[in-house]
């Protein structure tokens, strides 16, 4: 871990945090746990601002036993157990409800797919329920909500579905997703569409049900295949990192990823984030996996990144937030032609447009129509957006820092 020997380049909250996930991730290599020096970074570590970054960013799981695995073996006269100890006292409670959450997560995640590939619709598990079966152990990966791909299956069925399993309805966008929770704190998406792109990232969406392969139990459970299970890792990440975040978890489902699928074909992955112009930050955060949990050499750009974004949250800050936006958007002008973009998005073909709007499969000749509707939904909501506050408090050096970040992230052209 490169981290490590970057002592002058990165912050020791980045630093202590990545050797405790190390131990975790790296269970099966023993000289790369890092207990002496984790013991002697605490001591430059400002216990609750580490903690509520480790809660925030869900990694509570994978910190706390490994806290409590160093704390066991009683180094008590060593630099930094104080600090340890207190760390592992601001993180109990939330590791116990983080547990208690991913026993109800697999239950009613258990019960929400038999029950609607029992009436009849293709479900797909996304994201976090798939990675976190590479992990070295399963609640290791803790998941804010649980994702789920759906075909051939209106709303109404799909409302009904989740009703009778007692879910109430929070979200109905009728294009891209819908969103339930029950009163054991789960939330389930149930996803029509995995992403807002256009040309090539469409095709390979559609695309995504004939290299996934079915479950021998169910006729209609689909797993994604490994470099699919990237591809959308990669490119859901990135929209993370113009929003303002770069969680570690992230990071760590990639070392994972790689780990757990050696044989992954990784032609194909770069062939397909290329036509999605995403390659440049599969290649950046790939890099940034590496110099975290093996032994690539860490550069400026990984400093950057890691310092930038440690402390961030899951979610990030609505200023960076406003940031990554301005940032993007002020690059995409000059390169990128953003108003073809846009119009793309609104005018989007037939095909598209009946998975956004259900009613043109009924009524197709409504299609001038929908487009209008989304038109003006996508007007209104620049608009309304609430991180459009922040755009107003900018500076120039700050968007200038963040032009930066983007760059070394691949967002950007260098």
């Amino acid at each position: 871990m490169t981290v490590l020997r970057d002592e002058n380049s990165i912050s020791a909250q980045a630093r202590v945090l990545i050797m405790l996930l190390n131990g975790s991730l790296s269970c099966d290599a023993p000289g790369r746990t890092y207990d002496s020096e984790i013991l002697q970074t605490m001591e430059e570590v400002d216990v609750n601002a580490l903690a509520s970054y480790v809660i925030g960013q869900r990694l509570t799981v994978m910190v706390y036993d490994r806290v409590s695995e160093l704390i066991e073996k009683g180094e008590t006269a060593a630099a930094g157990y104080g600090r340890l100890e207190a760390l592992k006292g601001r993180l109990e409670r939330d590791y116990y409800t983080q547990m208690r959450l991913a026993l109800y997560q697999d239950e009613g995640f258990a019960k929400a797919i038999d029950a609607l590939t029992e009436a009849g619709s293709d479900c797909m598990p996304l994201k976090g329920w798939e990675e976190r079966k590479i992990y070295p152990g399963r609640i290791m990966r803790s998941m804010t909500d649980l994702d789920i791909l759906i075909r051939d299956f209106d709303q109404e069925r799909l409302c009904k579905v989740m009703e009778e399993l007692g879910y109430t309805i929070d979200e109905i966008t009728g294009e891209k997703h819908e969103v339930f929770y029950n009163n054991k704190g789960i939330t389930i998406e149930v996803h029509r569409r995995l992403n807002d792109r256009l040309d090539h990232a469409q095709k390979w969406e559609r695309d995504l049900w004939d290299r996934a392969s079915v479950s021998p139990e169910k006729e209609r459970l689909y797993t994604m295949s490994p470099e699919d299970i990237m591809i959308h890792h990669m490119i859901h990440m990135e929209a993370g990192v113009v929003t303002g975040t770069l969680p570690v978890r992230a990071i760590c489902d990639i070392h994972c990823i790689d780990k757990a699928y050696p044989d992954m074909d990784r032609k194909y992955v770069n062939e397909q984030l290329e036509k999605m112009d995403a390659l440049p930050f599969c290649r950046q955060m790939t890099k940034l996996a590496n110099a975290c949990f093996s032994d690539e050499e860490i550069d400026d750009d990984m400093a950057l990144l890691l310092n930038y974004y440690i402390g961030t949250g899951l979610y990030g800050r609505p200023k960076l937030s406003a940031l990554g936006r301005t940032a993007k958007v002020s690059e995409s002008h000059a390169n990128l032609n953003l108003w073809r973009v846009r119009i793309g998005g609104i005018f989007s073909p037939m095909e598209i447009m009946k998975e956004r709007y259900p009613i043109l499969k009924r009524y197709p000749a409504l299609l001038p129509v929908c487009w209008v509707r989304r038109g003006f939904k996508m007007t209104i909501g620049f608009i309304a957006n609430r991180h459009n506050r922040n755009y107003r408090v900018l500076k120039g050096e700050e968007l200038k820092e963040m032009r930066e970040v983007l760059k070394a992230a691949g967002v950007l052209d260098q």
